[in-house]
């Protein structure tokens, strides 16, 4: 944790609700609705506000940090949208979104859920 409270992007476990979303998509991200693609995100409610420290430029005055209880996901397995309102664990990298595809401010490259994970096999006996 950063001095002011924000954590440093980078790897982190995180809990919350997972949420489907639809999201305007390309060519214009919003700027034409009648002709822009509609794109689902996975994303992740935590119980909690979280602040995440934003990257500076050597010399230059830092940011504020971006503080929000929603993280949009990215490469999260396709079992997530049968997992819509449970709560789950996620590991993964949090940072700061740089494109609209995004659809930050806060985003989440995941590793796993293992929540997600199918139970084993049984064995027969």
């Amino acid at each position: 944790m950063q001095p002011g409270g924000c954590l440093s992007p980078g790897e982190i476990r995180l809990r919350g609700v997972l949420r489907r979303e639809i999201h305007l998509g390309p060519p214009g991200y919003g700027e034409n609705p009648a002709t822009d693609e509609r794109d689902t995100v996975i994303a992740l409610i935590l119980p909690a506000r979280l602040a995440l420290c934003r990257d500076s430029v050597r010399g230059e005055r830092r940011e504020p940090p971006l503080v929000g209880r929603r993280i949009s996901l990215w490469h999260v397995t396709v079992s997530a949208l049968d997992a819509v309102g449970q709560t789950v664990t996620v590991y993964g990298v949090l940072h700061e979104a740089n494109f609209a595809h995004e659809f930050g401010p806060l985003v989440m490259q995941v590793d796993s859920v293992p929540d997600l994970r199918p139970p084993p096999p049984t064995r027969a006996t």
